[in-house]
């Protein structure tokens, strides 16, 4: 029976002797560290995991980015409002690192440009080892957010325009989808159209009524951020605009809200009027009727940003690179995208 001290610090060694396996392979799998040759099969990771977890062990981070010039810390600034799928890119991010040995800051941006450049200065103070930067509105043309940027290794900007050239980014591509759902609203004589799409996401707007073609398109400022809860938001919504032949709305959450006003108001969805929503998420599919959205994939935009961070911290020439993400119309039954009216 092994006894274990708790009150001393456990080390990299005392975990490799209780896994019964070598200190470098214990440092690939808890700190990402070992060496580019050290490779360790899934078994072997899981066993020193289980050891690192029965032994106690904790990383000091401390000591090792003395060690190291690195501080084992990915910094992540995102909007977590509307659209939703932020929650999804925190989550991605925060357990992809962790299998990494890293950690992660996480700061929620709310696409104010005061608390980005706190946030920033932070990062920079900090001296994280990559910045993963979702650039939106505002924040994606303004020179001082650019010069904080160029004082952070590894950022990756994400965004929906081409912006801050000097740094590798990630392209969130809606003209597909966006034109898609205009195109069949048309086809489907389905011409009344409200976008549910504020001031904030400017950018959203200018790509809706780029197809829009000979649709009759309304913008609503109004937002659900604003609202004690979404019934009262939809009530509102569907009041103000009564000849609407199909919603789209910045969230499933809007969304289906707006539909079960539509419901409750006695008219049918979507054969009176079809409501779309924005970012697929699972409960969708329970919705009655199921609830049509546009989906961007956020397991590709987790991969692509980190291959991009870990690729350049392994390269003694970092790279700047561009990738390109398409966003995808998930045609279901609450569109009424499916047949001409």
């Amino acid at each position: 029976m092994t006894v274990i001290n708790r009150k001393k610090r456990v080390t990299l060694a005392m975990v490799a002797n209780y896994a019964n396996v070598s200190k470098s392979a214990v440092s690939k799998v808890l700190l990402g560290g070992g060496g580019k040759t050290t490779k360790v099969g899934e078994k072997t990771a899981g066993r020193i995991r289980q050891a690192a977890k029965f032994l106690g062990f904790h990383p000091d981070w401390a000591a090792r980015s003395l060690k190291t010039g690195k501080t084992n810390n990915i910094g992540l600034l995102w909007s977590l409002s509307y659209p939703h799928y932020a929650t999804g890119i925190v989550r991605n991010f925060s357990s992809h690192l962790m299998g990494k040995g890293y950690s992660t800051t996480i700061i929620d941006s709310l696409s104010d440009l005061q608390i980005i450049k706190q946030a920033l200065s932070g990062f920079i103070s900090r001296k994280v080892d990559g910045l993963i930067f979702q650039a939106k509105g505002c924040a994606a043309h303004d020179p001082e957010i650019e010069d904080m940027l160029g004082r952070i290794e590894n950022v990756v900007v994400v965004s929906d325009q081409d912006v801050f050239p000097a740094f590798s980014k990630i392209i969130l591509d809606f003209d597909p989808a966006f034109k898609e759902i205009l195109q069949l609203a048309e086809k489907c004589g389905r011409f009344n159209i409200t976008a549910l799409i504020n001031d904030s996401e400017a950018f959203y707007r200018e790509k809706f009524r780029k197809y829009s073609g000979n649709l009759k398109l309304q913008m609503s400022n109004e937002n659900l951020n604003n609202y004690e809860n979404p019934e009262v938001f939809a009530e509102k919504i569907v009041k103000q605009y009564p000849d609407t032949d199909l919603f789209f709305a910045l969230s499933d959450l809007c969304a289906q809200a707006i539909s079960s006003q539509i419901i409750e108001n006695g008219r049918e969805v979507p054969e009176d009027v079809g409501v779309i929503g924005f970012n697929d998420n699972p409960f969708g599919l329970v919705c009655r009727p199921p609830l049509a959205s546009v989906k961007i994939d956020i397991d590709m935009i987790v991969d692509i940003a980190l291959k991009i961070i870990f690729d350049n911290m392994k390269s003694e020439t970092p790279h700047k690179r561009k990738y390109r993400i398409k966003a995808e119309f998930i045609n279901r039954a609450s569109s009424g995208l499916t047949e001409v009216r």
